[in-house]
């Protein structure tokens, strides 16, 4: 039973980084500018690259409160 609802949580939580990271990649495709787009688009999946194998929730947390926190950013440009 414990089992389940920690394989719940853990679909949850990849469902919902996934979510970000499609978002990052589409706001990131409305720039005008070939540059900003170019560079929204890279740091986003070398980030996403970077922290791909992290276990630690407290971690993963944080950097998805960091993504909102960018995903934010870039829909005010």
């Amino acid at each position: 039973m414990a089992s389940a609802a920690l394989a719940t949580a853990a679909d949850t939580s990849a469902s919902t980084v996934r979510s970000l990271y499609r978002s990052l990649l589409r706001t990131s495709n409305q720039f005008a500018n070939y540059n900003f787009r170019k560079y929204a688009r890279r740091r986003t999946r070398d980030a996403f690259h970077e922290y791909q194998h992290e276990q630690d929730a407290r971690r993963i947390q944080e950097l998805v409160q960091k993504g909102l926190k960018e995903l934010q950013v870039m829909k005010l440009n």
